[in-house]
This record gives C-alpha cells, structure tokens and sequence, in this order.
C-alpha cells in the first residue's frame, strides 16, 4: 500500500517514468521473496488463484491446512454472505455469517457481513460515498496552489482510496486478501484514529487554500 502512494505521489511529483518501473523491476525480487519465504502467504495466493478457478462455492464445514479445498474458505464464505444479502439484506443485526461462520467480520471482512445485512442498495451506497470522498480528496490536491499541500491532499486521498480498493478487491475475490481494513468502517481504534487525522489534515488543505484565494481575490 506505501509502495503504491509513494509511486502514484513520484508521478504526480514529476518524476521520470522511467524511474518508476525501474523501481518497481527492482523491487519485483524482493517482493517475491518476502512472499515465498513465509507460509501464510503463500497460503493467501492459493487462496486466490483457487476463488478464481472454482466459482462453485461448495460448503466447506471448517479450515484444515491438509484439505487443499479449504485454503478459500474465508474467500467463499465472505461470496456466500454477499450473495445471501440479495437486494435490501436482512436488516441490521440479522446477519447469520458472523455466527462463527466468517472469520474477521468486524475487520477485514466487514464489507461481506454489511452486504448481508443492507444488501445490494446499501453496498452501492458505501460505494458511492468512497467515490464521492475521494473525488473531492482529489479536488483538494487540484485546486491547492502549494506544491506541497497538493502532494499531501493528493497521498492522502490515493491512500485512503487504495485501501478501499485492496480491502474490497480481497472481499470480492479479486486480490489476494491483505488483512488490510475498511477505513472509517472496519473495527479498530488507531486505524480510524489515523484515518481522522488524514481528513482533518485534507479539510485543513482545503480551508488554507480557499483563504489563499480569497486574499488574492482582494488584492486584485
């Protein structure tokens, strides 16, 4: 997630593009490696290249590291809460899958057991709200005179935005589960503490720099 802002921050800085995928190529290796060399990662890639290759989402009673058919399932359980949520949900508090059946529902899998309880209507509304969020996180760094306060609005909104995307992308199946949260939803008291800290550093941005206009405004 760094590795990404800091990259998507060297672009919008200017940097060469060549510099980037050079450090990426050098990057590459150790990134594989820090994958190869622990288990539990290993196991997380599995995990997904399965979920890709088997949309079946057979029942799967408890995970056991010596049943290949278990890897996914935090996976398929997290598919099968969504899909149970249907159109409205279940309503609050109804949800069955954090009965012992999904594992981190109040962190990294909060977004599955959110789906089964306010369905497809209230998904699309969480959706709509990071979009909205991050566009106008993206507004602050455009219309920001100072370069420096245009990097900071535009690190902070890509790194609430990335996280959004990775936590979400693992929950649907389509990246490898992270353990990474949900911001401003998921449990968990420094991450909202420091995803608080980022807006209020992103309004303050936007504040210093409608104040800056207004004072050239008046001088013109």
């Amino acid at each position: 997630l760094l590795l990404m802002v800091i990259l998507a921050m060297l672009f919008v800085g200017g940097a060469r593009m060549i510099y980037i995928f050079s450090t990426l190529l050098v990057a590459a290796p150790f990134l594989a490696l820090a994958v190869l060399t622990h288990d539990y990662r290993i196991q997380r890639i599995k995990s997904f290249l399965n979920s890709l290759t088997d949309w079946s989402l057979r029942p799967i009673l408890e995970w056991n590291p010596e049943n290949p058919d278990s890897i996914s399932y935090n996976i398929r359980e997290s598919m099968i809460s969504i899909g149970s949520g249907g159109r409205e949900g279940w309503g609050l508090g109804n949800g069955t899958m954090k009965m012992f059946y999904l594992p981190e529902t109040h962190t990294d899998f909060i977004m599955s057991s959110f789906s089964q309880e306010f369905g497809f209507i209230g998904s699309c509304a969480v959706f709509l709200l990071f979009t909205l969020l991050i566009m106008m996180g993206y507004r602050v760094a455009i219309n920001c005179r100072d370069e420096f306060g245009r990097l900071l609005a535009f690190g902070i909104t890509t790194l609430i935005g990335m996280q959004f995307l990775v936590n979400i992308g693992g929950v649907l199946g389509m990246l490898p589960m992270k353990g990474m949260t949900l911001p401003l939803i998921s449990y968990g008291g420094s991450s909202l503490l420091a995803t608080l800290a980022a807006l209020g550093i992103l309004i303050n941005i936007q504040r210093r720099s409608g104040d800056l206009r207004n004072r050239m405004g008046d001088r013109i």
